[in-house]
């Protein structure tokens, strides 16, 4: 307080005069920020540097921007509290080049990323960087910052023309994004998994496609891969489009790179895709006025309420789709108004036929 010295300084001389931490350095924030990254990749969740960019980096780097500021905040809490609230500017080029963007506070989802990430990086860096405890974030604190939890959207399924008019506008398109969403329909498939298909042969003996790779999750801190596992067809209309054989055949055209070798699918460039057609803007208008959330993950929702339609058990349609009964019903649509008053109308009816007969049998 005297200003004879930084706040900085004042730390290193009292770690340096204490016994049991004269070794001990504080970590600048970018080397904090770069070995969690690390841990991340290579130790924790090892999840892709992809997943780090979308969901862990541009938090940090408006969290750095504020740590290198003239009034730079001196806690956990109003760091992440001034991360939420801070003012962004649209930085592609264009007509909307340098507009303001909606701050983060303002966005249920991204409002709990950015918390869970700048919570769980400064509990790293206390534990394991040496940074001081002002910086951790007590459970009250963090509620707050984090706010109520968003009602969950209903996710929109689509019927089979609404389906064959998206595989109309991409076809026309060329480059084989037709035939990345008719796989994703047809078998139920994570957008990741189209580039995992091969075919072999099943248990009976029988060529089937099969998916070579789970899906990976961690719980704890634990990481875990689900089974691969077979995929099971519900067609569109009555169709499969031959998908198995043209696979096999090595006949079915997909989406490729610069280079002339096959593209890695993922939701971020099938959604770029998706976006580039006026007949998905349509539904996703349609959809919304009804209440409903459309996205590329739209096609494996389809294929799980198709097969309760077809009266396939959740049981069986979790396996054919890669989790867990309670992940099925819990995660994905199993029914909507149309499945219900059939089903219903079906027991009226078996009701109402039952008691015309004799004895009521």
């Amino acid at each position: 307080m005297s200003g004879k010295k930084t706040l900085k300084g004042a730390i290193n001389d009292e770690l340096a005069e204490s016994d049991h931490k004269r070794e001990i350095v504080v970590s600048d924030w970018r080397e904090v920020t770069e070995a969690f990254r690390h841990h991340l990749i290579e130790n924790k969740n090892k999840i892709k540097e992809a997943t780090y960019q979308s969901s862990y980096s541009r938090y940090f780097e408006v969290m750095l921007v504020l740590l290198q500021g003239r009034n730079a905040p001196q806690s956990g809490f109003e760091l992440l509290d001034r991360v939420l609230h801070y003012q962004r500017f649209n930085q592609k080029s264009g007509k909307k080049h340098g507009e303001p963007l909606v701050k983060w506070a303002d966005q249920p989802a991204s409002r709990r990323e950015c918390c869970l990430a700048i919570r769980n990086l400064l509990e790293f860096a206390v534990h394991r960087q040496h940074q001081a405890q002002c910086w951790l974030i007590n459970p009250f604190d963090y509620a707050e910052l984090k706010g109520s939890t968003e009602k969950k959207r209903k996710k929109a399924t689509l019927t089979d023309q609404e389906f064959m008019k998206l595989v109309v506008q991409l076809d026309e398109r060329g480059a084989g994004w037709g035939n990345v969403i008719r796989l994703l329909r047809i078998y139920g498939l994570r957008m990741w998994e189209v580039n995992h298909l091969v075919v072999t042969n099943n248990p009976k003996g029988e060529k089937q496609l099969f998916c070579s790779k789970g899906k990976v999750s961690a719980t704890h801190g634990r990481k875990h891969e689900n089974e691969p596992r077979f995929l099971f067809p519900i067609r569109v209309d009555g169709n499969d489009f031959d998908l198995q054989r043209r696979l096999e055949r090595g006949e079915l055209e997909l989406p490729t790179g610069n280079d002339g070798t096959q593209m890695e699918i993922g939701g971020r460039n099938l959604g770029n895709r998706l976006r580039g057609l006026p007949y998905w803007h349509a539904l996703q208008a349609a959809k919304d006025a009804c209440g409903e959330w459309l996205r590329p993950y739209t096609f494996r929702d389809t294929y799980s309420i198709r097969a309760t339609e077809l009266g396939i058990h959740d049981s069986l349609a979790s396996l054919a789709m890669g989790h867990t009964p309670e992940v099925h019903r819990r995660s994905y649509r199993t029914s909507d108004f149309a499945l219900a008053s059939d089903a219903f109308a079906k027991a009226q009816d078996g009701r109402i036929s039952s008691q015309d007969r004799p004895n009521g049998r």
